[in-house]
């Protein structure tokens, strides 16, 4: 053997051992940066449930006396819900998980301020389900990334990216979770019939309050997505876990349409407003 096929060998053996050495790590790496790390989790039974949760609120005595309401207004904004009970007529039934208003004209309607961001309100969600509620309708903000969409606009998600943590505990791993297709589409026959201006589409849910790039803002507005936000992927995964008809009624309270954060200086009113408007929608339609 020569001394140059020599060379071309070791060369070549170097070349290759680094192609094996990159593709091996990738390859046994992957699956260490699965989300959830335990695959099928959604699969297995949780050893503490809500059920259980809510048998230890019961023996001490702190279970809700009142029955549950069949349809819960879920809303992320406490300011809006000190709104509504100063509107309409309400009783408070205290429960463990949360306070929770039903509505003296609507009586098989209540809602409650269950927190913000998707693991925070789907603990309490998740109580609310084993009480007995068989409707949710979420009520929430978010930001727009369609120059089309403005400040107070009504957005009926169809279904969300699950770019966020909490979806992925109770579904099999995908791109998206959907909106219940019964309520959605007797929601949308409502707004029909009642003239109410909307958006029907598909959002994005994440975890990263601050981490929201323009790499990720050119790819989303590419896809039509209309906005994002940081609930409603979780929640919805929640319901449908649980077999539970749930709908998100969004608002645009800011927009990166414009490849920059912009937000008004009078957004609260206008966001006021807007959810307001979307509880009497939520009220006539399940009430």
């Amino acid at each position: 053997m020569t001394f140059m096929r020599q060379k071309n060998l070791i060369v070549l053996s170097f070349f290759f051992g680094v192609l094996v050495s990159t593709a091996g790590y990738y390859f046994f790496k992957a699956p260490c940066q699965r989300f959830p790390h335990v695959p099928e989790k959604h699969k297995y039974q949780a050893l503490l449930t809500p059920q259980k949760h809510l048998e230890r609120i019961k023996a001490k005595g702190k279970y809700p006396k009142h029955a549950p309401p069949k349809t819960l207004i879920v809303c992320a904004d406490n300011l809006l819900l000190k709104t509504v009970l100063q509107k309409y007529r309400t009783e408070q039934c205290d429960g463990y998980f949360s306070p929770v208003y039903f509505f003296v004209d609507y009586p098989s309607v209540a809602i409650a301020h269950l927190g913000m961001t998707a693991p925070h309100v789907a603990i309490r969600l998740e109580m609310t389900i084993a009480w007995g509620v068989k409707n949710i309708i979420f009520i929430g903000t978010c930001c727009g990334l369609q120059e089309n969409i403005a400040i107070g606009d009504l957005i009926v998600c169809e279904r969300s990216i699950r770019d966020e943590g909490t979806s992925y505990h109770y579904l099999v791993p995908s791109k998206y979770v959907y909106a219940s297709r019964k309520i959605k589409n007797k929601l949308i026959k409502f707004l029909k019939k009642n003239n109410v201006t909307y958006k029907l589409g598909t959002i994005v849910t994440t975890d990263g309050f601050y981490r929201t790039t323009q790499e990720e803002v050119d790819v989303y507005q590419k896809e039509g997505v209309l906005a994002v936000e940081m609930e409603t992927a979780g929640l919805l995964s929640v319901a449908t876990f649980n077999n539970i008809d749930m709908i998100a009624l969004l608002t645009i309270t800011d927009s990166y349409a414009k490849k920059s954060w912009e937000k008004p200086l009078d957004y609260k009113e206008q966001k006021i407003k807007a959810l307001a408007s979307f509880v009497k929608i939520a009220l006539d339609f399940a009430g």
